[in-house]
This record gives structure tokens, sequence and C-alpha cells, in this order.
């Protein structure tokens, strides 16, 4: 496995707890763009897990702006991908090549929990959250669970009395590689209330706007309880 953590921030610092202990690993914390092609290239079949702050473009690098993402596309599609950032979803909703493990907008700090209306949630406890994440995701490495399981058993593991915590763990993804102009894809689904397997057509990566924030159904809709966490406009 090959691990990028991008640590600038309080809470990016957490994400090590997913790591810890890992076997035959190739740890990369705050590297260069050309040193993560580097690994990439020599390693092309390895399990690559990306984590930091991020957006629908890729992993923001620690000295560039994307040090995993479109500039690189070509060493991520044939190797199964852990992407761990902001709406990294988005990222590989754009690239139906892509298959693997994405969080779509992870709230980590009490900035972030601000901004999508989860009034009084503390850096403290937040940290404390996402650090239980990151030792779930640990484990479920450890255990070598296929990451096409890993939505629905981290599901089921969730507090669902925290808004913010809920927000997160609906917004697991995992993406099949295409097949035939569709692709399947598991997660959330907010009118079962369940995690699901869906499937859609492939939309070519220029047709999406890779500026946007993919939120799915987290908007505000007369068709949701206007009081179950889902009311996010940007």
């Amino acid at each position: 496995m090959i691990v990028v953590l991008i640590d600038t921030t309080s809470d990016a610092h957490l994400l090590h707890r997913a790591y810890e202990g890992i076997e035959d690993m190739t740890l990369l914390v705050n590297p260069t763009n050309e040193e993560v092609d580097k690994v990439l290239k020599e390693q092309p079949n390895e399990t690559l897990m990306g984590m930091g702050h991020g957006c629908s473009s890729g992993l923001f690098g620690y000295r560039s702006s994307i040090v995993i993402g479109d500039r690189n596309i070509n060493l991520l599609k044939d190797r199964e991908l852990i992407c761990i950032w902001c709406n990294a979803d988005g990222f590989g909703r754009r690239h139906s090549e892509l298959y693997g493990f994405f969080t779509s907008m992870f709230i980590s700090n009490a900035g972030e929990a601000m901004c999508y209306n989860f009034y009084g949630a503390k850096d403290e406890d937040i940290f404390s959250e996402v650090t239980l994440f990151c030792e779930r995701v640990n484990k479920l490495i450890k255990d070598k669970t296929p990451l096409n399981e890993w939505v629905g058993i981290l599901y089921d593991q969730h507090d669902v009395t925290k808004g913010y915590v809920e927000f997160n763990y609906q917004g697991l993804k995992y993406f099949y590689k295409a097949n035939e102009g569709k692709r399947k894809s598991i997660e959330y689904d907010y009118i079962d209330k369940e995690v699901i397997e869906e499937e859609e057509e492939v939309k070519s990566a220029s047709s999406i706007d890779k500026d946007a924030f993919y939120f799915d159904e987290r908007v505000f809709d007369d068709e949701f309880n206007e009081d179950d966490g889902h009311r996010f406009i940007l």
C-alpha cells in the first residue's frame, strides 16, 4: 500500500491513525508532486490511500495545489483507491475509470461544522470522531476487508445521535470501474435511508463541473424533512 498524508493542520494530523501498524507500506508525508509520481510509477499495482484536505479536483498538496488528482490521473486508474479528503467523491465521480472508496464533504473541525449549520460542535468532539473514523478504517485495512464492503460497515458503526457525524458517514461512497457505459456505486440513499448499490449512466469528465461541490441529495429539498440534517446549500 502507498499512503500519502498531507499533514498541514490539527485535524489532518489525526489521519495518521488510519495507517498505524500497517505492514508493507510506503508512507509519504507532505511529499512533492515528483515524489508521489515516482512512487506511483514504481508501484503501479499498489493500493493508494490519500488523506488530507482537498476538493473535487483532488488532494491538496503541501507545496502544490494538487498532489493527487487530475494532473496524474493516468497513474491512478489501474489501482484501488482510498480517497479521504473533502469532496473526494466529486473527483471519483468525474473519472469513471477510477474505482475505490471515497469520502464526500467530511467535517473535521468546528469551522467546517458551522459552514454546514452544525452549530455548537467543538473541535475536541469532532477531532475525537475523526480519530474514531480513522481507527475504523485502520481495522478494515488490517482485516483485509474488501473496499466495496467499507461503506456499509462504517455506516453501521457511526453515532447516529450527532448530526455532523451522520452527515460525514452518509457521504461515504464506493465507486466501481465503469463497464459498458454504466457505473455502479455503493452509497447511502436518502429516500430508502440505507446503504444501497446504485447504477447510473457514465458522464464524460468534461461534462461535469470539476469545481462543483458534490452533495448529491444533501441539499435542501421539500421531499426531505427539514429537521433531519439535510439542509445544506452553498
